[in-house]
């Protein structure tokens, strides 16, 4: 009995140490913040773990309607409905573009963005783990301290409906993190 404890304590260790890592990782030099996401798989859903804050990773985002989203979870937040909404705040540095991670429960399909009203993607395809980068709306102007993104990422649809689990959250789009591409 003492030596599988001592094998769940060390496989625990290891892989904190591993999330510790990943969410302090830097970002590449084109990218305004230093966080990364601390999980990548969305392909099964922990519904044992508590829902807790915001990830680090997600410090910048302000959700505008806690209805349209599920609770925070360890690599980010599931979108409950067609349609949400978050806003960022801006960094000081000027920017070129806006990168998103995310991730798609189920199928591949299409996610639109908008961005302050504007459509600026239409045909990203998200699968269950993808980063787009977003343009900004033509005559732009790094004036305001937020941009609004709304993102349409279709129908969702929950785990125990696919037969995966007994999870029958309706689950449309993680949001795992955005980020900015500085102008060069």
């Amino acid at each position: 009995m003492k030596k599988t404890w001592k094998y769940i304590g060390l496989a625990t260790i290891a892989t904190m140490s591993l999330l510790a890592a990943a969410c302090t990782e830097k970002a590449s030099e084109d990218v305004v913040t230093e966080t990364t996401p601390a999980v990548q798989e969305t392909s099964a859903v922990d519904t044992t773990q508590p829902v807790g804050p915001k990830p680090p990773c997600m410090e910048n985002v302000t959700f505008v309607d806690s209805t349209q989203w599920h609770g925070c979870e360890k690599g980010g937040r599931w979108m409950r409905v067609t349609t949400a909404d978050v806003e960022v705040k801006l960094p000081e540095e000027p920017v070129s573009g806006i990168l998103i991670y995310g991730g798609i429960y189920g199928p591949a399909r299409n996610v639109t963005v908008y961005v302050n009203g504007t459509e600026t993607v239409s045909e990203a395809t998200f699968g269950p783990d993808k980063n787009i980068l977003v343009p900004l709306p033509e005559g732009f102007q790094q004036e305001t301290a937020t941009l609004r993104i709304e993102l349409d990422g279709g129908e969702p649809v929950s785990p125990k409906s696919l037969g995966v689990s007994t999870d029958s959250r309706p689950l449309a789009m993680m949001l795992r993190r955005i980020d900015f591409k500085k102008a060069s």
